[in-house]
């Protein structure tokens, strides 16, 4: 088995694996901490404003 880079590789597969978790804690703490503000935005979206800036 080689080391190489590339789409179809065992390290590739991890990372793909690994950033999919990731995403479900993201979910799961949005969910978590559900933030208000004036009505104008669901539950969340102020966390999402700051994690995606």
């Amino acid at each position: 088995m080689s080391d190489e880079a590339g789409p179809n590789t065992p390290a590739a597969l991890a990372r793909l694996v690994l950033s999919d978790r990731a995403r479900d804690v993201v979910d799961d703490a949005l969910r978590l901490v559900p933030t208000l503000d004036d009505g104008q935005r669901r539950p969340g979206d102020l966390l999402l404003l700051r994690f995606h800036a």
